[in-house]
């Protein structure tokens, strides 16, 4: 029985170590002056930039309060067919992330009521 609590416990402290070094990452790869509410990633023409571009937006999404930084807005300036179907593929079944081009920017932002807690009324 002391085993059993004892493989327990270390499994929450490592799941809690993990938490933290997640938060911190995203809080320092975040950008100076980025609102709170959404992220809005433009999305690079070149296929691993795009991956990894989207793997931060992802991972910071993951890692972020609810009520800051929930959504993500990738704004495709010019993708190629194969850079949207990687988009697509990877953010496929996630709420509260938006694919939209420069055009059609003006339209996505204002579905969001308010901007400073990232409330949004589609």
């Amino acid at each position: 029985m002391n085993i059993t609590l004892w493989i327990v416990v270390c499994l929450f402290a490592a799941m809690g170590f993990v938490q933290a070094v997640g938060w911190i990452a995203c809080q320092l790869a975040k950008p100076k002056g980025q609102p709170k509410g959404y992220y809005i990633i433009s999305l690079p023409t070149e296929h691993a930039a795009l991956e990894h571009q989207l793997r931060y937006g992802l991972m910071c999404r993951r890692w972020s309060v609810p009520s800051q930084n929930a959504y993500i807005i990738l704004l495709d300036n010019g993708l190629d067919e194969e850079g949207q179907a990687i988009c697509r593929l990877m953010v496929e079944g996630m709420y509260g992330v938006f694919i939209c081009t420069p055009e059609s920017l003006g339209r996505t932002l204002s579905k969001f009521d308010n901007l400073q807690t990232g409330v949004q009324r589609i």
